[in-house]
This record gives structure tokens, C-alpha cells and sequence, in this order.
């Protein structure tokens, strides 16, 4: 049996791996496409910014799951964690928008990488690395108090 912090950390990193693994099916779909019509000179050309691009998108998705995976965790609730993670993409976008004057988050940034306008990437990329960060140290304190099973029909609290 694994400690529920080791558990915690192994369900971190499946989450990472997940994120990574959808990165890369949409860009073996992006570079099919691009075999599929001739463009794959012009996309060698571009080899770094797809790099870049892919080690961003990879980031900002492992860190939606990770506050995914925390908010589920902790509260034991799938739903909570849903609403939460989606709730600060969507707050991204609306500040991005120009709805609200708020500071905004840099996910929707990440994800939606444009070629010439990198110079924010950077921080964005520290930025989702270091909310990934927190977000493992400070599950792996409180979740090993959570109880991660469900409660059974009849069963105390």
C-alpha cells in the first residue's frame, strides 16, 4: 500500500503525464495535417516556436489537472474540482476579453501560443510551473489527513 502522500504525488504525476499525452495527440494531428497539405517545410522552419509552444501548452493543462486533482482531492468532490479548474480558465478569458480590469492568470496565454508575440510566454510558463508546485507541496501537507475513500451507505461520518 502506498502512503496517501506517495498516492497524492503518483496521482499528480498521472495527471501531468495525462496533459502531456493530449498536447502531443494534438500536435501529431497538427503535423498530419500539415503532411496532409504540403506545409511541413514551413513548419520546420518554425521548430522552435512548435517547441516552445508545445513545453507552454503542456504546462498550462498539467496545471488546470493539478488544481483539478486538488479541489477533488481535498474536498472529495469531482465536481468542486471541475468548476474550480474550468472556473480560472474562464476567468482568464473574460479578463483577456476586456471585461474585467483584474490581473489575469495567464493560462488562456499559454494555450493559445501566437508566433511574433512570445515576449509574456516566459512568465506565463513560470508562472504555471510554480501554481503546479504549489499546488503538489501543499496537497501533499493536507492530503494525507483526506480521506480519499467514499463513505458507504449507513457508515458515520
Amino acid at each position: 500500500m502506498l502512503s496517501k502522500r506517495r498516492l497524492w504525488l503518483l496521482r499528480l504525476a498521472i495527471g501531468a503525464a495525462s496533459a502531456v499525452l493530449y498536447v502531443v495527440l494534438l500536435y501529431l494531428l497538427l503535423f498530419i495535417r500539415a503532411a496532409v497539405f504540403g506545409q511541413l517545410t514551413h513548419y520546420a522552419e518554425n521548430a522552435a516556436f512548435f517547441l516552445f509552444a508545445f513545453v507552454s501548452q503542456c504546462a498550462a493543462y498539467a496545471c488546470i489537472t493539478c488544481v483539478y486533482l486538488f479541489f477533488a482531492q481535498v474536498f472529495s468532490n469531482c465536481i468542486l474540482g471541475c468548476v474550480v479548474s474550468y472556473g480560472l480558465v474562464l476567468y482568464d478569458f473574460i479578463v483577456l476579453q476586456g471585461a474585467l480590469d483584474w490581473g489575469e492568470l495567464g493560462i488562456m496565454e499559454a494555450i493559445a501560443v501566437v508566433p511574433g508575440h512570445t515576449n509574456a510566454y516566459g512568465i506565463n510558463l513560470i508562472r504555471n510551473a510554480a501554481v503546479i508546485v504549489a499546488v503538489a507541496v501543499i496537497g501533499a501537507i493536507v492530503c494525507p489527513g483526506c480521506d480519499c475513500l467514499p463513505k458507504e451507505k449507513g457508515e458515520q461520518k
